[in-house]
C-alpha cells in the first residue's frame, strides 16, 4: 500500500473483552497495545529503521474521525488497550486477569504485527476491533469460533456503515486540507 502511495491504513480485527463494560457486539478503536508475545515482524531485520517509535503508534486524529463517523451513525465507540495473545488457543482466566492488571481492555491475536509494519513504513494507523465475546472467566458461556462468527455477522452491518462514513469524512478532510 505504501508503494502505491498510501499514507494511512485501517486495521481491523476481532477481540475478546477483558472488561464487563465492553460487551460483545461493541466496536472499539485501539489507542494502544501490550505485546508480551515476543512476536515482532521487525525482530530479525537488519534495517536500522526497525527501531520504531510507538509512543503515537495509533493515530489520534484518525481515531477522532472514526468516533465522529460512529456518532453520526448512532454508535458509541469506546477506546481500548489491546493485549496481543499469540493464539491460536483462546486465553485462560489467569491470562485475562494478568492482561487486566497490565491495563488491557480487549484481547486478540492480530492487529499488532500489522501495526508494527505499518509504522515502520511510516503509515498512520487506525485500528478498530469488533468485540466478539467476553474473555475467559468473565462469562459462563464457552468461547467458540461459531459464537465469534455469529457476533461478527450481527455487527458487520453497523461496522460497515461506520467505516463507510469514516471514509467519507476522511476524503472530505483530504479535499479541504
Amino acid at each position: 500500500m505504501k508503494l502505491l502511495g498510501a499514507a494511512s491504513v485501517v486495521l481491523t480485527g476481532a477481540a475478546g473483552s477483558a472488561r464487563h463494560e465492553i460487551k460483545p457486539g461493541a466496536i472499539v478503536t485501539i489507542r494502544d497495545h501490550i505485546n508480551f508475545t515476543g512476536i515482532n515482524p521487525l525482530l530479525n531485520q537488519s534495517d536500522p529503521d526497525r527501531y520504531v517509535d510507538l509512543s503515537r503508534g495509533y493515530d489520534s486524529e484518525l481515531r477522532e474521525r472514526f468516533h465522529v463517523a460512529a456518532n453520526e451513525i448512532g454508535r458509541k465507540v469506546p477506546e481500548a488497550v489491546y493485549f496481543l495473545m499469540s493464539g491460536p488457543s483462546f486465553e485462560t482466566s489467569a491470562e485475562v486477569n494478568a492482561a487486566r492488571t497490565f491495563g488491557a481492555d480487549i484481547i486478540g491475536m492480530s492487529v499488532v504485527p500489522e501495526m508494527l509494519i505499518a509504522r515502520h513504513l511510516g503509515l498512520r494507523v487506525l485500528a478498530v476491533a469488533i468485540v466478539t465475546n467476553f474473555a475467559a472467566g468473565l462469562s459462563e458461556e464457552p468461547i467458540s469460533r461459531d459464537h465469534i462468527a455469529r457476533v461478527i455477522v450481527a455487527t458487520m452491518g453497523s461496522f460497515s456503515r461506520v467505516l463507510m462514513r469514516f471514509c467519507e469524512i476522511w476524503r472530505l478532510n483530504a479535499q479541504m486540507g
